[in-house]
């Protein structure tokens, strides 16, 4: 009886005509851990319905603690309840400034945590969620740089640059395309790009052949940004020519290789890397 009257109200509130009073008051206190799970679940459900239009987000973000309440809820015993709560978080994400006010937040270690377990071991949610999540919330510098933090410290379970590159060369492990865009948004942070460039632990070396990886546009076009914007590390540009050539000539030597060797070089010439021992009267088109 009781869940048909908050299921009723739910549905009467649309967020033209929302009541923040009446929000507060009827919904906001069941997304609490102590709640009944079937009104837990209706109010996640009303929360995500909210993070559909940007009006929505605004409105999670600019009243009470609703974008906490909701992060809390990641952790929630009921597996949908959970999700529906990291869905509302790859939804909120979408705006760059609300990223950086979840990566400002006390809790932002934890929902770190629990997508990039979820991203590059098992976790609590199914991993291409997580991975949208985590491209979402580092598409800006200054949230990429906090996630770059968190992210270059050594952890146990590793969630390091080189454990996202192992996962992104893994094509037995799906729902890891996001992956590659989260790496792209993490390299426009020095630090991430010098552990990708670093000459001992030969990790840049393993993620040009996805370059021409055809079962996913979104892996392919986050490896070719994380290559661009490693292109801007002073100094690397030599390094970064040399080590395609051995890759795709000295290595394979073969027709295949030899156009997969014009893409990722035609791919440093439209980010204005210098190759001045190499003649470059070519193009071929990288499709994204």
């Amino acid at each position: 009886m009781f869940c048909g009257y908050v299921c009723d109200l739910i549905d009467l509130l649309t967020m033209e005509e929302a009541d923040t009073k009446l929000v507060e008051s009827e919904v906001a206190p069941f997304l609490s851990p102590t709640a009944r799970a079937d009104l837990r679940a209706i109010a996640v459900q009303y929360f995500l319905g909210l993070t559909g239009s940007e009006t929505g987000r605004r409105y999670i973000v600019d009243n009470g603690d609703y974008l906490q309440q909701l992060i809390n809820v990641i952790d929630d015993e009921q597996a949908a309840i959970a999700k529906d709560a990291f869905l509302a978080i790859v939804n909120l994400a979408a705006e760059s400034d609300i990223a950086c006010r979840i990566m400002k937040l006390t809790t932002a270690d934890k929902v770190l945590d629990r997508l990039l377990t979820a991203a590059l071991y098992e976790g609590r949610v199914e991993p291409n969620i997580a991975c949208m999540a985590l491209s979402n919330l580092s598409r800006s510098e200054s949230a990429a740089s906090l996630i770059a933090e968190y992210v270059i410290k050594e952890r146990d379970p590793d969630v390091g640059v080189k454990r996202i590159v192992d996962v992104l060369c893994r094509s037995d492990l799906p729902g890891r395309d996001y992956l590659a865009p989260f790496l792209s948004n993490l390299t426009q942070v020095s630090s991430v790009r010098k552990i990708l460039l670093d000459h001992d632990r030969v990790v840049f070396q393993r993620i040009l052949p996805i370059i021409n990886y055809t079962k996913s546009a979104t892996r392919r076009g986050g490896i070719v940004g994380t290559v661009r914007n490693c292109c801007f590390e002073t100094g690397m540009s030599t390094f970064l020519v040399k080590v395609s050539l051995h890759k795709y000539v000295t290595k394979w030597n073969n027709s295949v290789n030899f156009l997969n060797m014009k893409n990722l070089l035609c791919t440093f010439c439209r980010v204005g890397i210098m190759c001045p021992s190499i003649n470059c009267e070519f193009y071929y088109d990288v499709s994204l």
